[in-house]
C-alpha cells in the first residue's frame, strides 16, 4: 500500500477507512478491536456519510515507528467485514 511514497520514520498518520454501514452496522466496533488489538489508544472518529448513507467514514491518527507496524495495522483493518477501503 505504501510502497509509492517515500516516508520517514517515525510518521504520523490519519487513515481513512470507507466502511458499508448498511450491511455491517458492527464495523466500527469492529475497527475499534483492531487498533485495541494493536495497542493503539488514539480515538477511531466517524466522518462524513455518503449522500444515500451505504457508505461511512472512519479516521484514526496514529504515529507509526517503522513500515512493518504501518502496513501490519493497514493489512489488519482492512479485513474487517465492511471495510471498502483503507487510504
Amino acid at each position: 500500500m505504501f510502497d509509492k511514497q517515500e516516508l520517514k520514520f517515525p510518521v504520523d498518520w490519519e487513515f481513512r477507512i470507507v466502511t458499508e454501514q448498511d450491511k455491517h452496522p458492527g464495523v466500527f466496533n469492529e475497527l475499534s478491536k483492531v487498533l485495541t488489538s494493536f495497542r493503539i489508544c488514539a480515538p477511531l472518529k466517524t466522518g462524513r456519510e455518503s449522500s444515500g448513507g451505504k457508505y461511512l467514514t472512519c479516521m484514526v491518527k496514529v504515529s507509526f515507528p517503522d513500515r512493518q507496524y504501518m502496513e501490519s495495522v493497514s493489512a489488519a483493518l482492512a479485513k474487517v467485514p465492511g471495510v471498502k477501503m483503507v487510504i
